[in-house]
């Protein structure tokens, strides 16, 4: 038979430092979760109604996303100045977005001119600023899943730990 104290549980609780562990496996899963916000990205919902899928134009905001260690855990963002825009939606009242944007997008995609270009891309951003754009809730529509890969990579660290591992 063997007997169980929950004191002495207690003590021996007290004396393991699973806090560094736990980081890791936060970091952890924060790094995998660039991978997912990458791929979340290429379907995100549309923007507009005549919209189509993918918040991408070149591929800079699905690169976009970073993860740091932080003394407390691990911080996922993205680097790209837009990328509120796009989480976010927007509203331009009485200011519309830059156009050299939008006319290297309308060249890109549909192989316009550059003067053809320029001229489609101001009435583009006249429609954004009436209209707005929707939110694409890339990351607010991932927070589920990234919730799931954090906590798979903190297990993997504690089992890794109680099983002789180093933190």
């Amino acid at each position: 038979m063997l007997e169980f104290d929950l004191k002495e549980w207690d003590r021996w609780l007290n004396t393991v430092d699973l806090l560094p562990v736990l980081k890791k496996g936060i970091h952890s899963g924060s790094m995998r979760a660039q991978v997912l916000m990458e791929q979340k990205a290429n379907v995100a919902p549309p923007a507009s109604a005549n919209g189509s899928h993918g918040a991408f134009n070149t591929g800079a905001y699905a690169r976009g996303w970073k993860s740091s260690k932080m003394p407390w855990g691990s911080l996922l963002y993205n680097t790209k100045s837009y990328s509120p825009v796009i989480e976010g939606g927007a509203q331009f009242p009485g200011k519309a977005p830059p156009t050299k944007p939008l006319a290297e997008w309308a060249r890109r995609k549909l192989g316009m001119s550059k003067d053809y270009a320029d001229g489609v891309a101001f009435v583009m951003a006249q429609n954004i600023k009436k209209r707005g754009l929707r939110p694409r809730n890339v990351l607010k529509d991932a927070r589920p899943e990234i919730k799931i890969l954090v906590l798979k990579e903190i297990k993997h660290e504690v089992d890794r730990f109680f099983a002789g591992g180093t933190p």
